[in-house]
């Protein structure tokens, strides 16, 4: 199976962003990350993508899109796990 196509809409500021930010910084993997509130192009994106949806954290894996922090870093790590068993 492919490695699927990841992005993550984050808030600057925000708490739950920061969880799921930590995260990653302890365990990297392959990641685009976008900071909806100070980048506008990427604001716009997103707002198009979700339907005018604000919520974030948002992880857009290929199509479809997940929110809430602790259910992101979930499926972060169903996926850091598939990838080192593909190894």
């Amino acid at each position: 199976m492919a490695q699927p196509q990841l992005t993550l809409y984050i808030g600057g500021s925000c708490p739950y962003c920061a969880r799921v930010t930590d995260y990653l910084q302890k365990n990297p993997m392959k990641i685009e990350i976008k900071d909806v509130w100070s980048d506008e192009s990427a604001n716009k994106e997103f707002l198009a993508l979700t339907g005018g949806r604000t919520q974030v954290p948002c992880l857009k894996i290929n199509d479809s899109f997940m929110h809430e922090s602790l259910d992101i870093i979930e499926k972060l790590k169903e996926i850091q796990q598939a990838d080192i068993q593909k190894e």
